[in-house]
């Protein structure tokens, strides 16, 4: 019997790979050190936080932002109902955490003058009432370009190349191998496809035939993006 099959009940009750993952990897080492003793469990104090979070409750996962996603669908749904035509706007946004150093999975993100910073990435989505009501958070998404599981373009077109062995280390070779597997990996063309087709399926779930309007900024100009939006979700846009 494999761990997973041994945790299976466990694991079932989380939805986030990562999450999973991350109780797979913790029950496997106290297996093979024969151990509970988490600093002898741990590499080094960072892997010992995150055990530690793990087992106390506070480990903060991607779970917790789809749950407040849904949230945010669910309120706005009612209001997308209510219009003859559904406008949402979408735009990246920039968690900058200029003096941090130890939070995890810490990215890198642009400042207001252009430098480089630590800090989180953020995908929102607004609905644009057609009355002027105030407009109505809808959607988002949370990422970082620190987080093993962000996975560049650059590095998915070496994998489509067969290249990726030559470009990256053989541990990130492996690990990239192991994300694609699962259907864990994240970037921001990622998020921008899984978003928009989770709030036009949102919108049109009681109304198929409802028009839905996206508005990007020129971030978004390629024609691949223009492709997605016009012929997999079948609604409109405005780059």
């Amino acid at each position: 019997m494999t761990i997973p099959e041994y945790l299976d009940d466990i694991l079932s009750k989380y939805s986030d790979r990562r999450v999973t993952r991350k109780i797979t990897t913790f029950v496997e080492r106290i297996i093979a050190d024969t151990s509970l003793q988490l600093w002898s469990l741990s590499s080094d104090k960072a892997e010992f936080e995150r055990y530690k979070r793990l087992l106390d409750g506070s480990l903060k996962s991607e779970l917790d932002a789809q749950t407040l996603s849904a949230a945010l669908r669910e309120a706005g749904r009612d209001q997308a109902d209510d219009q003859e035509e559904v406008v949402l706007l979408h735009d990246p946004c920039d968690i900058r955490k200029p003096y941090a150093s130890a939070l995890e999975c810490l990215g890198t993100v642009r400042s207001l003058d252009g430098a480089l910073i630590p800090g989180y990435s953020s995908f929102e989505t607004v609905l644009v009432d057609e009355r002027g009501r105030d407009p109505q958070p809808f959607d988002m998404s949370f990422y970082s370009t620190g987080d093993p599981h962000y996975v560049t373009e650059d590095e998915l077109r070496f994998v489509r190349q067969g290249t990726l062995a030559r470009q990256v280390s053989a541990e990130r070779a492996a690990e990239i191998a192991q994300f694609l597997k699962e259907d864990s990996y994240v970037n921001l063309n990622r998020v921008f496809r899984t978003q928009l087709r989770r709030v036009s399926e949102q919108v049109k779930a009681t109304m198929p035939n409802k028009a839905v309007w996206h508005i990007l900024d020129r971030q978004f100009d390629g024609e691949a993006y223009a492709h997605f939006i016009d012929q997999e979700l079948h609604d409109l846009c405005v780059i």
